[in-house]
């Protein structure tokens, strides 16, 4: 989690805070690297962002870490943005980065879904076998990366264990599995991608 951290004088603060206006003057002034006047808008618009992020993802922690970024994106790319609307600027950043969150979330929940084939009966690859797509498997398998390929195929074709093909390569288990996701991940989308070409 990215944490801001300014040294702001309390007392200039105090008497300079509402000498910034909530528009341009403001974005004027951090623009020219005002710390204090960057503080003032973290200040105004912190709380707001964060109850609308996690309002949506219903995580405190993401909702935090989602508007932290935003507010360090805005300051390290101060100099070259361009913000006509302050307020939308910012709450349209959260719906995005909002989104760009829910879209990891869905697609660690497939990782974990392949891991669970792949560590269980690999439900995806036999009713891919079962089918007429054999060929097609084989020409996906090819193009796999070369380590990939050869775990892949131990495990395929030779039925070796996790830890029997780890100490055949003199590879950790976890290494082992991660070949076999990853060629899993890489056959379903080269499988998914001949589907369309078919269908066009």
């Amino acid at each position: 989690m990215v944490v801001l951290i300014f040294q702001v004088d309390e007392i200039y603060m105090f008497k300079h805070k509402d000498s910034f206006s909530p528009g341009n003057d403001l974005l004027q002034e951090i623009k020219r690297g005002n710390e204090k006047a960057f503080e003032i808008l973290f200040d105004r618009y912190w709380e707001a962002l964060y109850l609308s992020a996690r309002s949506v993802l219903n995580n405190g922690e993401a909702a935090e870490d989602i508007v932290q970024d935003i507010f360090t994106a805005l300051w390290n790319r101060r100099d070259t943005l361009e913000i006509q609307n302050i307020n939308a600027y910012l709450h349209g950043a959260v719906k995005k980065q909002v989104a760009k969150n829910i879209k990891r979330m869905m697609a660690s929940r497939e990782h974990i879904r392949i891991m669970q084939q792949a560590e269980g009966t690999n439900e995806t690859e036999e009713r891919i076998l079962s089918s007429d797509l054999s060929r097609k498997i084989d020409q996906g398998i090819a193009q796999l990366p070369g380590k990939c390929r050869q775990v892949f195929l131990l495990s395929r074709n030779d039925q070796l264990t996790n830890q029997q093909i780890a100490q055949q390569l003199n590879l950790s288990v976890r290494t082992v599995e991660t070949h076999i996701l990853v060629a899993l991940k890489k056959l379903k989308k080269y499988l998914r991608d001949k589907e369309r070409v078919m269908i066009s």
